[in-house]
């Protein structure tokens, strides 16, 4: 029953031959479908001869092998078939280009004149009147595997490692199926009639094929370091919100799985500052790789003559590149590259495969990247507009007294207590000038977080020196309660004035037309591992169907807010190492709104003993995102 079952089996080797040809042919799988229908309904019948006495009779032993007509129509069904399919071959391999001639040659041809030839040793056995040696068989399929590895491996189409998986696989599937089949028949045999044998033959089949088919893949092809890159590069595409940090990050995650410098390329009109290799928008090799998709040394030496070839070899021999792949798409397009190995190893088609998934994951990031740092420069403006009529009436006052101090000077020049506090004042009006308008280049100007030894509280009062003005004439009130802090205290002192503007301005918005007393507090305290700065106001509050969604993009109470504040005010704190977390409790028990900005002590320092009076707020954990990461990182 077994030598049965495999001949049954084995019958359908020749449709896994055309499929791969076809798929050579790059046709769309509803037209391997079509044009395969005949040939499939053909092997379907040829492998029902092995079941029927017709093919060997049951008289026959293994010592006195007899053979029916059957077996003879099989084995000539099967040799035309396979000849077919080496006149089919050669034909396709004259007219393809050199790399896909290899991959055919080794894998479909070749299969093809294996199976001819063991049909061929099929006929013979009927004219010898002997059955066909098994040690034959197996020497020709252990050379035919051998053969196809060595030359996939040599012509570094796949490594010897991923060749042998694969085989090992096929091997795995071919032997459980035919041990179901042969042990359906033996004992369904005697109680089915054979057409009904059949269907419950190729039902159970099939079940087996797709029980065993994902275990052997996890088992054989589970690869642990692209799982890991993978991950991390997830990570970073969420958390990344500067492109320079986006672009450092992947590389070094990627560099650690290809075991060589990986470089992501963008093209861009001018270089910048951490790009290793540039490409403009117009450079004709990002066509020419768009229309390869890949390309590795060994692909472009098998390619036949251009224009395109010779300038795609100039680019990986001038930047010693062993491979380079595109995203699809054009917006933008990212090109991952890979520096040569130490150890020279080439980049095989299963790495370029992952490298060409980890490209369409960084293309999303990075235009996801450019979108937020347009969004949060805009966001800077705009706060600028806002703070601008209180800069005008700050920078007012200093030149008011410069001034007054210059009318004066004529009448009193001679007087040397005179020419002192005048050269005096006139050196701090100008550094007070020239702090409030760096504040506003800071402010307007995307970049980094740069985290210096700051003032804490010092920053908080300078920050709401800059809306108190325009909150006042609202009739809003603005109070403080900043406890004594440790100082210095390391952070960003333009992001942290920013997410304070950020929740000032929001809640001076929501007032509305809200009647007095109306205040806004904000406080500052420690925590005992870190800085907490709570603002709170007694507005309207915050309705419940929004407070799922608050720190969502584009979710706005106002109709002339843009619902970016507090997702950017967010992203900034996450990226300073801290949080930005909306208090529930807080908030329904003011009536009002509550905010807490929390920012952690450094690692190397000792936590400051809690603020007395404050008593510390119990919220649901955040994950923090590391000091100093790119301003908008968010918690893996």
């Amino acid at each position: 029953m077994l030598y049965r079952a495999t001949i049954s089996v084995g019958a359908f080797a020749p449709a896994f031959l055309w499929f791969l040809r076809l798929a050579l042919e790059d046709l769309p799988w509803r037209s391997i479908f079509r044009r395969s229908a005949p040939l499939i309904a053909l092997l379907t019948a040829i492998s029902i001869i092995p079941w029927l006495e017709w093919f060997i009779p049951s008289s026959s032993t293994r010592l006195n092998r007899t053979y029916g007509d059957g077996y003879v129509v099989y084995a000539a069904l099967m040799f035309v078939i396979y000849a077919g399919l080496c006149w089919k071959g050669v034909s396709f391999a004259r007219k393809a280009p050199k790399r896909r001639r290899i991959e055919f040659v080794y894998a479909s041809l070749g299969g093809s004149v294996l199976g001819l030839a063991i049909v061929g040793m099929m006929l013979l056995s009927v004219v010898r009147g002997a059955a066909p040696s098994a040690n034959v068989s197996v020497i020709l399929a252990g050379l035919f595997a051998a053969c196809m590895m060595f030359g996939l491996s040599t012509q570094r189409l796949f490594g010897a490692e991923q060749v042998s998986r694969v085989a090992a696989k096929t091997v795995c599937i071919a032997a459980t199926v035919g041990l179901a089949i042969a042990l359906l028949h033996s004992f369904l045999f005697p109680l089915l009639p054979i057409w009904l044998l059949f269907g419950v033959m190729g039902v159970g089949a099939v079940g087996v094929y797709a029980a065993v088919e994902p275990l052997l893949e996890r088992w054989l092809f589970r690869r642990p370091a692209v799982e890991a890159a993978r991950s991390a590069l997830h990570r970073v595409a969420r958390t990344c919100l500067a492109e320079a940090h986006l672009i450092d990050e992947a590389s070094n995650v990627l560099g650690d799985w290809a075991d060589c410098s990986v470089y992501l390329i963008t093209p861009t009109p001018e270089p910048t500052s951490h790009a290793l290799i540039h490409l403009k928008p117009e450079d004709p090799v990002i066509t020419d790789l768009q229309a390869a998709r890949w390309i590795t040394p060994e692909r472009l030496h098998r390619e036949p003559h251009s224009e395109a070839r010779e300038r795609l070899v100039a680019f990986l021999d001038q930047n010693l590149l062993s491979a380079a792949v595109i995203s699809e798409g054009s917006d933008p397009p990212v090109i991952l590259a890979t520096q040569r190995r130490p150890s020279l190893r080439p980049i095989t088609y299963p790495e370029i495969c992952t490298l060409l998934e980890f490209s369409a994951i960084l293309q999303l990031a990075l235009a996801r990247v450019r979108l937020v740092e347009t969004a949060m420069h805009a966001d800077r403006l705009s706060v600028i507009g806002i703070v601008g009529a209180t800069l005008a009436h700050e920078i007012r006052n200093p030149l008011h007294a410069i001034r007054t101090f210059a009318e004066m000077l004529p009448a009193h020049y001679d007087q040397p207590d005179f020419r002192h506090r005048f050269s005096h004042l006139i050196g701090d009006e100008i550094s007070r000038i020239d702090h409030l308008i760096s504040q506003l280049a800071q402010m307007a100007s995307p970049r980094r977080p740069s985290l210096v030894p700051t003032d804490f509280n010092r920053v908080v009062e300078a920050s709401l020196d800059l809306v108190r003005l325009s909150l006042e004439r609202k009739g809003i009130r603005i109070e403080s309660q900043l406890q004594p802090l440790p100082t210095p205290f390391p952070t960003d002192a333009a992001l942290l004035r920013q997410v304070i503007l950020n929740l000032c301005l929001n809640a001076g918005n929501a007032f509305a037309d809200q009647p007095a007393p109306r205040w806004i507090r904000v406080a500052t305290s420690s925590t005992g591992t870190g800085i907490r700065l709570t603002v709170s106001d007694n507005g309207p509050g915050l309705p419940s169907s929004i407070q799922a969604r608050l720190f969502q993009r584009f979710v706005s109470l106002s109709d002339r807010g843009l619902g970016l504040g507090l997702t950017i005010s967010r992203e900034a704190m996450l990226s300073l190492g801290g949080t930005l977390q909306y208090d529930a409790a807080g908030s329904a028990s003011s009536g009002g709104t509550v905010f807490h900005a929390i920012l952690p002590f450094p690692a190397d320092s000792d936590p400051a003993p809690e603020s007395e009076g404050i008593a510390p707020v119990s919220l649901a954990p955040a994950t923090r995102a590391p000091v100093g990461a790119p301003i908008g990182a968010v918690p893996a």
